[in-house]
């Protein structure tokens, strides 16, 4: 039986070698093979590097050059030294020559293809465009559903209670901001892995009504019963003689549990609280002692009546409480968990019904639907034929980065190896529990440590750890490896007292954690005699303002000091937010104003300073854009004419001097405004040559990403510049240049940027972040088997600390521990990047206040200060410095000199372009447009007519009531559509033509108006008037006219009344407002 081969990779253990090697193996021994050998991983970069590896080890292999993978393949396949070489050079050039069949990709490309090839199969000619970004779409869904709620009195009412809960939880009135946070539920595999008749269930509103229905019946029937019980209770204490004075602590002992009980109403979150110790002290003593004070057990004849009263009455009362508490808190904490968001249920239903309206309308996928998409496909056919479809069979298959793989992906991927095993074929996986940082992208690490046993274990699975760390040297890994076994044995612990604290088994999640950390121990390549390398653990005595002060100067002498031995590019700051980096780099801008001294200034690289809109030539090209598409914009032109000035400055001009438009913008509005005929790339060509950007040698990547994008956009058909633009303005923020190094430069960047690359120094300024952003709860979709919990298949819940007395405990316990689990992956992620020397500041936790001294584990500080001060020396030297509000852990020894530790970019060749040569323009190439007069070089009198009206039109849409002219016309000035000198005469002569009748009367306040509203007719035709305003049943229509009157412009009006009437209006006026003449004709 073949077996498949999963590969336990730690940091720094050669995970790429090891891929490498074995897709060299396959096609060493079998040349022609390379065709049916799919390699997928998670990023480009991953992509990039695997292929670049794999060509270069086969073609130093083709030459007869020795490798470390030369000399593996020579030792297992039963080739000589020529056949080797042989076979090397013939499958280097069937790979080179058959390029589209190297099938080394990420897994959403991937599936991509396949989809694409599916569509094209059943007729749909692969025309829909894939949107990565899936919040735009959310926003539009959460708009169109906002309007929607105009119509529907029952939509308008789940909105106010969905406010109305937001401000209870102190949160913003703001709805729209909750739809879309209930939006990306959406994208959650929890809710699209329903299938089609969960998916019914889901979205039927009946059902939803019919759970809430039976959810507060069952809060009202528990209450009924503790109050009856309870009160039933204190009412017999009278027969006694008794009072709840006669009791010890009163109200805040035994007694004071019986009210709390008789006075419960639905309004509690939770039950009374039956593991108080007053009350389990009470319910272990049935003779009462216990129940009163000395004094009274002292007096024979009053604690008779008492003791009386106990046995007969509240004793068996309290016990029958408890039983009661016991057996319906889970269910009562589940209901109210679920009543919550349960109202936000149906709301979620009609944003993905929205979503994929809008998805279907513009002819798009979402790249986080398109797994969900293949798993339909899947799902109903015989997998291996749908996969067969992007032109290929694959034999053998090989994931890299497993950890980060999602549960649709994975079982997506499961027939394909479970094909490939069962014909005998090799296949293999690769990743490390410890580096998945991605649950938010939905990964599940769960798949790997067990999901993988489970689903292919009757194929035979042979596991192996790479345990050697090339990466680092020997004190960085004998650190990691005694932090992170004693982090995880502290992990373990709270995770234990968590389920201990609420009587629920916390055994299955315990093992889990610790089979995820099992492999945490790594072997260092470089020998131990030699240079150990360094780690630094500095525990800062501060408040959170002062933390950034001190922090501050510690970081700056710090990278002072290692200047000595180190450029400024071997060394990386890692932070968890981009708001930190913002931070550190505040504190290195701020050092490098105070110093004189330009040698001592520190550079960096940021993440936001990667983004293509920081680019000054990027910046020039979209103003430039801008003008050929309106040469009337004040905006762009103002940029067009900093950006130019900026080519070549003049030191002396004031910076605020910069955005004065000089005399020849004129001139290159009028020569841009030609090229609005021209296709997309051309014109990116054209303004290039003219300005001479492409001799620019400091910006020319950013230019020539942006070519990229420009030459991708072209392709699917987008080779208009007002879609350019609109994708510009939609996308921007998230393009960037993928991080070079920069030998003048330290770079600043997040955990989750700098995973997979590795540094010589590695800072980590803020190590101190919590587990869970405070006054936050994660929302959980859930499910239950038990009435009436089952009504639907899933609904959201905020894990808090209740849910783990809940029916949903199990649920809850397991969402601690993947919290806890996810961050020790981000500390192991961080503390493995470097190569040489690392060092970690953190807050020195406070200590702790409750009586008992314990300390909860709930950031990252505390986890640091438990651990790091307990490690005892390992085979590395250990020392501790206290200085004043400082604590210095140090295991190594700081370089005397930069270490010699191979840097797998150094075998890279670099080079640095100087110009970036493109075609020359076509000037005979045009778009065909359907008015040739606008691209003449000066507009016609029509032409500048007709700018006009769109400019009036424009302003009217966004007029509801007189009061809005300003704000309008403000907006406009805002946009560059009308200058600052045009503003205040525009907004008198419209404030003076909106107080004659009848035109005042539909621009009312109150008066509920519809501005370029659509009206669809059944047989799918659309209308637009410009106004219409509504009164009851009553309707008036007006058309805005820029010109002299005509005779034809009725017959529109007239249309629109003709369809009003058909929706049910039973009477509609109909005018015409010639607006430059202030003339109204009624119809």
């Amino acid at each position: 039986m073949s077996q498949l081969v999963v590969y336990s990779a730690s940091a720094g253990s050669g995970k790429t070698f090891r891929l490498a090697a074995e897709y060299i193996k396959q096609v060493i021994e079998k040349p022609e093979s390379f065709k049916n050998i799919l390699a997928v991983t998670f990023t480009n970069k991953a992509t990039a590097e695997m292929k670049e590896r794999i060509l270069n080890e086969l073609h130093a292999i083709a030459q007869g050059e020795k490798s470390a993978i030369a000399n593996e393949i020579a030792d297992l396949l039963p080739l000589t030294q020529d056949q080797i070489t042989q076979n090397a050079q013939r499958a280097l050039s069937l790979i080179l020559h058959d390029y589209s069949r190297f099938s080394i990709s990420t897994i959403d490309s991937f599936v991509q293809r396949v989809i694409q090839s599916l569509l094209w199969e059943i007729g749909e000619q692969g025309g829909f465009d894939i949107k990565l970004d899936s919040e735009p779409i959310i926003e539009q869904a959460a708009d169109d559903l906002i309007d929607s709620a105009s119509t529907s009195s029952e939509l308008m009412r789940r909105f106010i209670r969905m406010g109305e809960e937001q401000m209870d939880e102190g949160k913003t009135w703001d709805i729209r901001r909750g739809l879309m946070e209930l939006g990306k539920q959406i994208f959650t595999e929890s809710f699209r892995t329903m299938d089609r008749d969960e998916m019914k269930r889901f979205t039927h509103k009946e059902s939803i009504d019919r759970l809430k229905k039976s959810l507060y019946q069952l809060i009202d029937n528990t209450i009924s019963k503790l109050n009856l019980i309870a009160q039933n209770a204190i009412d017999e204490l009278t027969e006694y003689g008794v009072t709840d004075q006669d009791f010890a602590h009163r109200e805040l002992g035994i007694m004071g549990f019986f009210y709390k009980c008789a006075q419960l109403t639905g309004s509690a979150e939770q039950m009374p609280n039956a593991g108080l110790a007053r009350v389990q002290q009470a319910l272990n003593d049935p003779t009462g002692q216990d129940w009163v004070t000395k004094s009274t057990f002292d007096n024979k004849d009053k604690f008779a009546r008492i003791e009386l009263a106990i046995a007969n009455v509240l004793y068996p009362s309290l016990v029958e409480l408890v039983d009661l508490i016991q057996e319906k808190t889970p269910a009562y904490v589940g209901a109210k968990l679920i009543l919550k968001h349960l109202d936000n249920l149906a709301l979620i239903s009609d944003l993905w019904t929205k979503i994929r309206a809008i998805s279907k309308e513009e002819g798009f996928l979402l790249l986080n639907e398109s797994n969900h998409l293949l798993q339909e496909f899947v799902k109903e056919s015989d997998t291996p034929f749908i996969y067969e479809k992007v032109g290929t069979r694959y034999d053998v298959i090989m994931i890299d980065e497993f950890q980060d793989t999602s549960v649709v992906q994975w079982h997506n991927f499961i027939p394909l190896v479970k094909n490939s095993l069962s014909q005998g074929y090799f296949s293999m996986i690769v990743g490390d529990v410890k580096q998945s940082i991605y649950r938010w992208r939905n990964s599940d690490w769960k798949i790997l440590a067990s999901g993988v046993d489970n689903d292919l274990a009757s194929h035979g699975i042979e596991r192996h750890s790479l345990k050697v760390n090339r990466r680092s040297l020997p004190a960085i890994v004998d650190f990691n490896n005694r932090f992170f076994e004693s982090a995880k044995d502290r992990i373990l612990q709270t995770l234990e007292e968590l389920g201990s604290k609420n009587s629920i088994s916390a055994l299955s999640c315990i093992e889990q954690a610790a089979k995820a950390y099992k492999d945490i121990r790594q072997d260092s390549a470089f020998p131990q005699e030699g240079v150990p390398g360094n780690v630094e653990v500095c525990f800062i005595d501060a408040n959170k303002d002062e933390y950034s002060e001190v922090l501050s100067e510690k970081l700056t002498l710090l990278i002072e000091n290692l200047r000595l031995n180190y450029k400024l590019g071997d060394i990386a700051i890692l932070v968890r937010t981009n708001k930190e980096g913002q931070r550190v780099a505040d504190m290195l801008l701020e050092h490098n104003r105070i110093t004189d001294d330009k040698t001592k200034h520190i550079h960096f690289i940021s993440q936001d300073g990667l983004l293509l809109k920081a680019s000054s030539l990027v910046k020039l090209m979209i103003a430039a854009f801008r003008l050929a598409e309106n040469p009337l914009n004040k905006v762009a032109r103002s940029i067009l004419s900093k950006e130019l000035f900026l080519l070549n400055p003049d030191t002396t001009t004031p910076w605020h001097n910069l955005f004065v438009e000089r005399s020849y913008i004129e001139d290159e509005a009028l020569w841009l405004s030609k090229l609005n005929s021209r296709p997309l790339n051309e014109v990116f060509e054209a303004i290039a040559h003219r300005y001479e950007l492409f001799s620019v040698s400091r910006e020319l990547a950013y230019l020539t990403e942006l070519h990229e994008h420009i030459l991708n956009l072209s392709a699917k058909g987008g080779s208009d510049i007002g879609q350019f633009l609109s994708w510009w303005d939609e996308n921007s923020e998230n393009l960037s240049l993928s991080s070079s190094k920069n030998e003048e430069a330290l770079s600043i960047l997040t955990i989750h940027k700098a995973k997979g690359l590795q540094f010589p120094v590695v800072i980590i300024p803020f190590a101190d972040w919590n587990f869970r952003k405070p006054g936050t709860s994660p929302l959980l979709w859930v499910s239950s088997n038990t009435s009436p919990f089952d009504e639907i298949p899933r609904y959201p819940i905020h894990i808090q600390e209740k849910a783990l007395s809940s029916i949903f405990a199990a649920e809850a316990i397991d969402e601690y521990m993947r919290e806890r689990v996810d961050n020790l992956n981000l500390m192991y992620v961080a503390f493995t990047r470097p190569q040489n020397e690392l060092y970690i500041f953190s807050n020195r936790p406070k200590p702790s206040k409750n009586s008992k001294g314990d300390e909860t584990i709930d950031n990252i500080a505390k986890l640091l200060w438990q651990v790091v001060p307990e490690m005892d020396n390992g085979h590395i030297e250990h020392e501790l410095a206290e200085e004043d509000g400082f604590s210095i852990f140090q295991f190594g020894k700081r370089s005397g000199s930069k270490p010699e530790v191979q840097d797998k970019s150094s075998s890279q060749i670099h080079w640095q372009m100087d110009n970036y040569p493109v075609g020359m323009e076509h000037g005979d190439v045009k778009l065909r447009m359907e008015a040739g007069e606008f691209f003449l070089s000066s507009p016609s009198e029509r032409l500048q007519h007709r700018e006009h009206g769109k400019l009036m039109h424009e302003i009217l849409s966004r007029i509801n009531t007189a009061d809005d002219v300003e704000k309008a016309i403000n907006a406009l000035c805002i946009e560059g559509l009308i200058d600052a000198q045009e503003k205040d005469p525009l907004v008198f002569r419209l404030r003076q033509m909106l107080t004659d009748e009848p035109i005042k009367s539909w621009f009312a306040t109150g008066c509920e108006a519809k501005t370029e509203a659509t009206i669809l007719t059944p047989q799918g035709q659309s209308y637009r008037p410009d106004r219409v305003i509504i009164d009851g049943n009553d309707a008036t229509v007006v058309d805005f006219k820029f010109g002299t009157p005509n005779s034809s412009h009725g017959v529109q009006v007239n249309r629109y009344a003709s369809l009003l009437r058909g929706m049910g209006f039973e009477k509609v006026k109909g005018f015409i407002w010639y607006v430059d003449a202030n003339c109204v004709t009624e119809l």
